[in-house]
């Protein structure tokens, strides 16, 4: 027996209304955010700033937030064998509270043109590799390591990838685990890269790695008459003579020295110097907005959608 559908349920499927219906809930969603975040009444350049990176959000940006908690879980249980138990409501509410915040602050950070050069196709294609390398295939040869929230790519003629620029986004206080984080992000990327150096074009086809595919052809053409040993790598760190740099967002109101930036219980000596050392590497960039303002705006997100 065919099931006639309603005007209603008719409308909730088509095409057009469901792009409309994305479209305002978009709006609506930067509206929540200029109004949690921005101060609409002044024109000074940072809330200029600060309104510009809420209209660079894509339309997607709700739909990625909302997937983000429910992904988290799944990740954290099924990959690291972790399952979160919570003994209220309001606790279990205030941890994805704060999960949000974290990855609106990062969000944010993306679409900063005073932190983060604007991303290409194939950046983000280098960072999917590390963030979630189970989606490309890759979890048993690059593995789940802590590895950056951006990165900057530049292709040079022959179609050689250079990582010029790594970042993380810090929205709370760091601790022990960000030291070890940070200390380790050099051997991360290099274990990525020759994995990734290591895979011929089909190969890289074969996982989906369409972006980084497309360059190793490039090179397979350019080199077609050179040794496999001359042939140059399709991934370098740096510039090829040059290493990465590293960037640390932090919120606008955030200062960064050592007693500021680490969290009480993990102040201690051994700390300060692990600390002091690996900032002398890092460059540090402001986020247009504050602390206190990214919470407000993640806790309006996240009474909207859940």
């Amino acid at each position: 027996m065919t099931k006639h559908l309603t005007q209603e349920e008719a409308e909730r499927i088509n095409p057009d209304v469901v792009a409309e219906k994305l479209r305002e809930d978009h709006d609506k969603a930067i509206e929540l955010l200029k109004a949690a975040g921005c101060r609409p009444e002044s024109t000074s350049p940072n809330e200029i700033r600060k309104r510009l990176i809420l209209e660079a959000l894509p339309e997607g940006f709700l739909e990625e937030l909302q997937g983000y908690i429910p992904y988290y879980y799944k990740k954290e249980e099924e990959i690291f064998g972790k399952k979160h138990k919570f003994e209220t409501e309001v606790e279990r509410k205030e941890f994805e509270k704060q999960l949000l915040r974290g990855a609106l602050f990062e969000m944010l950070v993306q679409y900063d043109k005073e932190i983060t050069p604007p991303p290409n196709e194939t950046a983000m294609e280098i960072l999917g590799i590390m963030q979630n390398p189970e989606v490309f295939g890759l979890e048993k040869t690059i593995g789940y390591k802590r590895n950056p929230d951006e990165t900057y790519v530049e292709i040079d003629e022959k179609g050689q990838i250079f990582i010029k620029v790594i970042g993380e986004a810090k929205l709370g206080h760091v601790d022990e685990r960000f030291l070890s984080q940070m200390e380790s992000f050099d051997e991360n990327l290099q274990a990525m890269a020759n994995v990734i150096n290591k895979m011929t074009t089909q190969e890289l086809q074969e996982h989906g790695l369409v972006h980084l595919a497309t360059r190793s052809a490039q090179i397979d053409t350019e080199f077609s008459d050179a040794a496999q040993q001359e042939r140059p790598k399709t991934l370098i760190l740096g510039d090829g003579t040059y290493g990465h740099t590293k960037v640390l967002a932090i919120p606008a109101d955030r200062l960064q020295d050592f007693e500021s930036m680490m969290k009480y219980e993990h102040q201690n000596e051994t700390n300060r110097e692990r600390y002091i050392e690996i900032m002398g590497d890092v460059t540090v960039k402001r986020s247009a907005f504050k602390a206190r303002e990214v919470g407000d705006m993640a806790d309006g997100l996240y009474e909207k959608m859940f």
